[in-house]
């Protein structure tokens, strides 16, 4: 199980990374290019992650050996304030499960917790937030829009039209994860925000956008009696090697 989990969270992160530098995509209610304002420009400069001030996106359920995962996403700041909430569910080598997780960016920081943890109807929540320098993990501060144009021929980026999702247009792209990949990775990208992502079996597509609304502040803020572990980022990946 804890394998499946490791596998959910990524994928989340795959998710995190699929952005462009060059989008020009057009909000068809006011006709204004998506990412060309100064103010979202001299976000993109401070280090802001979206051309958005806040927002709230939905994505749809999607299922995986068997465990059904729905993602919220939740961002203020333009992106400097990021919570993730992911809830999974199902039964798998005879166990039922149903967990709520909560994943806070903080700066270099990835800090991890659980609200809700049931194996067989048996409470296991620890109330633990794991925390993890994530500075020197290349994937965890990968970002697209920051891309030049020697990466973007690493990964053979490529800008495909438009699409709409969630009620809004954004840019398609498409990457591969190594040259020597056979499959592409495709996504729809909205303001740096990440709206469509097409991992061929897997594919997590936004079902709702609110932009610009009012984010409740205790989303990005770990509850005052959970404790928090400072934990090696690659560990997950090293016990699965052995």
């Amino acid at each position: 199980m804890k394998f499946i989990h490791f596998l959910v969270i990524s994928l989340f992160a795959m998710f995190l990374f699929s952005c462009s530098d060059n989008q020009k995509t057009t909000d068809e209610t006011t006709g204004k290019d998506s990412v060309a304002t100064q103010d979202e420009s001299a976000a993109n400069i401070e280090g802001q992650r979206y051309g958005v001030k806040s927002g709230i996106v939905y994505y749809e359920p999607f299922d995986m050996m068997g465990i059904k995962t729905s993602q919220v996403l939740y961002f203020d700041d333009y992106g400097k304030k990021e919570a993730r909430e992911t809830i999974t569910e199902g039964t798998i080598m005879g166990m039922k499960t149903k967990k709520r997780s909560i994943n806070i960016i903080d700066g270099k920081y990835s800090i991890s917790f659980d609200l809700e943890n049931i194996t067989n109807n048996k409470d296991e929540l620890k109330k633990v937030a794991t925390r993890m320098d994530m500075s020197n993990n290349p994937f965890a501060q990968f970002d697209m829009s920051a891309m030049g144009e020697k990466m973007k021929e690493e990964f053979d980026y490529k800008e495909e039209g438009t699409e709409e999702v969630a009620g809004v247009t954004g840019t398609k792209y498409s990457i591969k994860m190594s040259k020597e990949a056979k499959e592409r990775i495709s996504g729809v990208m909205y303001k740096n925000i990440s709206l469509k992502v097409d991992m061929g079996q897997i594919k997590m597509v936004a079902s709702k956008f609110e932009e610009n609304v009012t984010v409740p502040e205790s989303i990005f803020s770990v509850p005052a009696d959970y404790k928090i572990e400072e934990v090696d980022p690659f560990a997950g990946v090293n016990q699965m090697g052995e």
